[in-house]
């Protein structure tokens, strides 16, 4: 193949990765197009390269020092208490987002979820077999709602109706 040659220390610039091995062009000619990328990444550019590289460092130096030194704004404490303060108020914003999309997605699935095993059991050929099935499957959950469905007017008049033990504000007469 080629000559096997050890990675050297360039003068106090440290460690230069290079390849291991020399090949020749014909070489590199059966080779694909991956593997001599891979090749050449680790070869010294040619002289015309080299000399474009030097010829855009000296450009961009040139432009740093046109352009001057870089100054800083002084940062307005009011500013920046206003920006953290927003931003904290989008991630809280994008959290509640997030977890409305959870329960959403958790929300439809139990849905469909139930609706399936509805469906499973309807399509049974016996009531026995549906019967079974059923037992067989979860259950779907209905959760009950333990809200308070009257206002507070009412329930000051269902208590009073409640408390009236001689039925005088309903005009009954309990024996």
């Amino acid at each position: 193949m080629g000559d096997t040659k050890l990675p050297q220390i360039n003068n106090g610039e440290g460690f230069k990765a290079q390849n291991w091995k020399q090949l020749s062009k014909v070489q590199l000619t059966k080779m694909n197009p991956v593997e001599v990328a891979r090749y050449n990444a680790y070869e010294d550019p040619g002289e015309e390269t080299k000399k474009e590289i030097t010829n855009t460092q000296t450009r961009l130096k040139e432009l740093r020092k046109a352009r001057g030194p870089t100054k800083s704004k002084p940062v307005d404490k009011e500013v920046e208490r206003e920006r953290i303060r927003h931003e904290e108020l989008i991630g809280q914003l994008k959290a509640a987002e997030a977890k409305n999309r959870v329960y959403m997605l958790r929300s439809r699935y139990y849905s469909r979820r139930g609706d399936e095993i509805d469906h499973l059991i309807n399509c049974q050929p016996s009531a026995i077999r549906a019967v079974r099935l059923q037992s067989l499957l979860p259950v779907r959950s209905n959760k009950l709602d333990f809200r308070d469905i009257m206002g507070k007017d009412e329930r000051i008049r269902v208590e009073s109706l409640l408390e009236d033990e001689l039925g005088l504000k309903t005009g009954r007469i309990i024996t």
